[in-house]
């Protein structure tokens, strides 16, 4: 029974190290992520952004104020997994309300925690933020 327990963890492994995801793919899955509208400025969520991801630990990896996104990444030290995140800023309804995405991808397949960023990184902003 212990083979097969071995075997099962050796086939887990493999398929959970050969799922690459990127910044790129979370930029890419635009519309997909967790979102929230907050009372407050475009240029007031946006300059938030980077403290917010900074206070989580996570390591911001660039940004595009005119398309309104952020990338940020979380890397395990000594491994080459990450959780990969794009946040998307945009203007809402009224020039007092701003919409923001969260999209999480982690190089781990099966990695139930990498979810787990977009709503850490808005409940974060909800802090600063009424919505």
């Amino acid at each position: 029974m212990s083979r097969y327990f071995a075997l099962f963890l050796a086939a887990l492994t493999l398929l959970s190290a050969t799922a690459c995801s990127t910044i790129g793919d979370a930029l890419a899955d635009k519309g997909s992520g967790q979102a929230r509208v907050y009372n407050a400025s475009f240029d007031q969520v946006w300059n938030a952004v980077p403290d917010v991801l900074r206070e989580l630990g996570l390591k911001e990896e660039g940004f595009h104020k005119g398309s309104g996104y952020v990338v940020a990444r979380k890397k395990v030290v000594g491994q080459e997994v990450a959780d990969n995140l794009a946040v998307f800023v945009d203007k809402a309804d009224s020039a007092n309300r701003t919409r923001v995405e969260v999209v999480a991808k982690s190089t781990l397949m099966l990695d139930p925690l990498s979810r787990k960023w977009e709503t850490r990184v808005l409940d974060k902003l909800s802090e600063k933020f009424p919505r």
